[in-house]
């Protein structure tokens, strides 16, 4: 295994590309910007480009973002107007030159040895996508959905019908699109990109993008990414009435409707059409029973007709594959009522994670209450 030093001197004997591309979206990030690209500068892997991109920021970001390139010649700055995350990453992506394309969010940071092993692993495993761990601080606000997630298991990869349900269904690769690394050559030949109207599941989306198309991919348990939970993230601010729930159900609509018509374009639906079809549920189940009887009916209504009708919902209702607490709240949806009763919900969710688990995360909900 090489050290650090000796892929910094071997790059400097051939040539100038960086090995890492390391894409930091920042929009209004005053607060924690200057620890994350500290993090970046003091990477064991010297030879790194750090592309910035401003996404129409309003405090100080800009100026933050300007000092830094002045004292680091491998930090970029990118400036645009306020597209949103997924537009600021993609032009982050095409301003890149390096061999290798990670990102980090400007309120989080790397461990120094990051891009290092990412880049290693690459070298060794010739894979097209590495998939690595987290640590989320404070440790006060790890979320009971987040503790089994830190880390996946040390495991290759390769393309199949049954690797791709894998990644997506079973092991512990998603949702957060900060924790794949991707060779850029990959990316392009793919066309790979964050999906730019998306404001809510774009990472989601760029998982269920790449894990098909990915010829090899590495999960390395190694936790690497240090993700800061803090109030000012979506999941905080997105608030809980009626019209904000309503909000937040039509972005998640939309992103499941963005993951099935890319795979419809790419001929990948059938690979595994009852997990997506429970993918789906769970993502909205939840909120939904939380609405007025009367925006239930509605929004099922909805769902029918934009995300159910694209699936061929007479197989996967026979199929043992698809489980019988989610055929229970399809049946539901597709009655006169339209509406999920309360025990096929239950049934659904611990169908899906089991006692222990639902149990932890009704005490979390109450132990952390505003």
């Amino acid at each position: 295994m090489m050290s650090a030093a000796q892929l910094d001197s071997s790059l400097t004997c051939h040539c100038e590309q960086p090995l890492v591309s390391v894409i930091v979206p920042a929009y209004n990030s005053q607060d924690f910007l200057e620890a994350c690209l500290e993090s970046l500068r003091s990477q064991t892997l010297h030879n790194i480009e750090i592309i910035c991109v401003n996404d129409g920021s309003t405090d100080n970001t800009a100026n933050l973002l300007e000092q830094a390139a002045a004292q680091d010649s491998r930090i970029v700055v990118v400036s645009q107007k306020n597209a949103g995350l997924g537009c600021a990453r993609n032009a982050g992506v095409a301003a890149a030159h390096g061999k290798i394309i990670m990102l980090c969010d400007a309120d989080d940071m790397l461990k120094p040895q990051a891009c290092e092993h990412v880049y290693q692993q690459f070298e060794q495993s010739d894979c097209t996508a590495v998939v690595f761990g987290f640590e989320i601080f404070p440790e006060t606000a790890l979320h009971p959905s987040l503790a089994s997630q830190l880390h996946p298991r040390d495991v290759v990869i390769t393309k199949s019908n049954r690797g791709i349900e894998q990644l997506l269904f079973e092991e512990k690769a998603r949702p957060f699109a900060w924790r794949i690394a991707l060779r850029a050559k990959f990316m392009q030949e793919q066309h790979i990109c964050f999906h730019p109207e998306l404001t809510l599941g774009e990472d989601q989306y760029f998982c269920f993008e790449v894990y098909p198309r990915s010829s090899k991919t590495v999960l390395m348990s190694e936790q690497l990414y240090l993700y800061r939970m803090n109030n000012q993230s979506m999941t905080h601010t997105i608030g809980s009435g009626v019209d904000a729930r309503l909000v937040k159900l039509s972005k998640h609509l939309a992103c499941e409707q963005a993951i099935i018509q890319d795979w419809t374009n790419a001929c990948f639906m059938g690979i595994c059409d009852e997990k997506i079809l429970e993918w789906c549920l769970d993502l909205l189940l939840l909120d939904v029973s939380k609405l007025p009887a009367q925006n239930q009916v509605s929004f099922w209504e909805q769902w029918r007709t934009e995300v159910l009708s694209r699936f061929s919902l007479q197989e996967i209702m026979s199929s043992h594959k698809f489980s019988s607490a989610a055929k229970a709240c399809v049946t539901d949806i597709l009655s006169d009522t339209h509406l999920v009763s309360k025990r096929h919900l239950a049934m659904f969710y611990l169908h899906k994670r089991g006692m222990v688990s639902s149990m932890k995360r009704v005490v979390w909900g109450l132990t952390h209450k505003a």
